[in-house]
């Protein structure tokens, strides 16, 4: 007996979830269905059939967004990053060369830069006000760290989302390639911000709390309304 005889032999017999799982398969490489997997479907297993897909497609609708969102604000984290290291590195270049002004000029050379934002430091001024550079970067400093925890917890709260529906395709990942492709992209740049900041001041990236679960699932839940509509 040929493959696809012993295959058509079996297809009748395929559980509901069999059935949803080929054909998420079918969705993720982009593949016909093979029209056997519905028309040999039981009426006892549509319910649970139709369930399933909701749930596939729910994954792959209004989630898609969120995660291409989450990429973007990753991007602008980024070169928000890359400004903060900017000033920094500007600040300390300043502060060395300005060692080399001698006394008679170092009033000029003060009111030469009293107008730019954020102010330098000079070596032979007072600590900086509220317009210094370094107050600059400070504040900076805890926008990234702050951003970057957000983030992460966001990104956390869409994999545990996907997570849940793969438990019930035994498993399989729920998202197509492409997005999940975007989204460990986007872990792996945070990750890896993260490891740049904590080797000069450790700390931890948290699990998602209420909130970044809460804003994962309506997204979710959106697209699971919309597949039960349809």
């Amino acid at each position: 007996m040929s493959l696809d005889a012993r295959l058509n032999r079996l297809v009748p017999v395929l559980t509901a979830k069999e059935r949803g799982i080929l054909v998420l398969g079918s969705l993720k490489s982009k593949t016909p269905e093979d029209t056997s997997w519905r028309s040999t479907m039981p009426p006892s297993q549509t319910t649970e059939f139709n369930r399933l897909i909701f749930l596939m497609n729910a994954c792959n609708v209004h989630l898609p967004l969120y995660i291409t969102t989450i990429e973007l604000r990753t991007e602008q984290l980024y070169l928000r990053f890359h400004w903060w290291h900017s000033i920094i590195s500007l600040g300390q270049q300043t502060w060395r060369l300005a060692q080399f002004i001698p006394a008679s000029k170092q009033t000029k050379a003060a009111d030469a830069i009293s107008q730019y934002y954020p102010e330098a430091e000079l070596p032979w001024l007072p600590d900086g006000g509220e317009r210094s550079w370094l107050t600059v970067e400070e504040r900076m400093e805890e926008v990234i760290l702050l951003m970057l925890g957000m983030l992460w917890q966001d990104v956390r709260a869409v994999e545990i989302v996907l997570d849940e529906v793969a438990q019930e395709f035994d498993g399989e990942d729920p998202l197509r390639p492409v997005m999940r492709g975007i989204l460990d992209r986007t872990r792996k740049k945070l990750s890896d911000l993260h490891e740049l900041l904590s080797a000069i001041k450790p700390f931890e990236l948290e699990e998602p709390d209420e909130d970044a679960m809460g804003l994962a699932r309506t997204y979710f839940e959106k697209g699971l309304q919309l597949m039960e509509r349809i």
